[in-house]
């Protein structure tokens, strides 16, 4: 067998095995990779749409970091929309939500909503939370609610306190966070990445 043949299957084999990794695996914290001189070093951001994308991050940052769940963290950052967003464009928002586990990623299922979740009508999911996020975006002039205007917006520091949930996944270790958003057409509007760490 030529070694590339054994790199595939033991690649293959690998795959299989971390995704059926059990969902309690995902409960056990996890040493931070940044300790172990692996990635993610420190909280980090980008971008992943395409060419037709019109909404993109310009800035993003949070302290403290690693984020300890129990305290007050303070996020600032700022985007651009380079068209408008409202409910007959903006169709999808799909969230997949990562966990390191043992040096892999692996995706935490959707439950009750949190995890890796795929939501339609954007609009008036960001709608039914209006009552929280109209009071914290007014004083920054950023809109909090469909349409979102072409425009460049930024806001914070805005400095707020973070609850323990008590979902079991929420332990110490590392999470990888993708948002990608697409149009009725099934373009893609919109799509970014940000890693984050919790440590207790």
């Amino acid at each position: 067998m030529s070694r590339i043949a054994i790199f595939a299957t033991v690649a293959l084999v690998a795959a299989v095995a971390f995704a059926a990794i059990p969902r309690e695996m995902l409960n056990i914290p996890q040493d931070l990779a940044r300790y172990k001189a692996q990635a993610p070093l420190a909280f980090s951001w980008q971008n992943c749409g395409d060419s037709s994308s019109t909404f993109s991050i310009t800035s993003l940052s949070i302290s403290p970091d690693p984020i300890k769940l129990g305290a007050n963290i303070t996020v600032q950052g700022g985007f651009k929309n380079a068209a408008e967003l409202n409910s007959t464009s903006w169709n999808q928002i799909k969230v997949t939500l990562q966990k390191k586990v043992f040096g892999a990623w692996v995706d935490i299922p959707c439950e009750d909503n949190v995890g890796s979740c795929t939501y339609s009508d954007p609009c008036a999911m960001i709608a039914s939370y209006s009552n929280t996020l109209c009071p914290a975006l007014k004083p920054y002039n950023v809109p909090c609610q469909c349409p979102f205007p072409a425009t460049q917006f930024s806001a914070g520091p805005l400095s707020f306190f973070v609850k323990n949930p008590g979902i079991n996944w929420l332990t110490n270790g590392d999470l990888r966070l993708t948002v990608a958003m697409t149009r009725t057409d099934g373009s893609n509007l919109g799509c970014f990445q940000v890693a984050v760490s919790i440590s207790s």
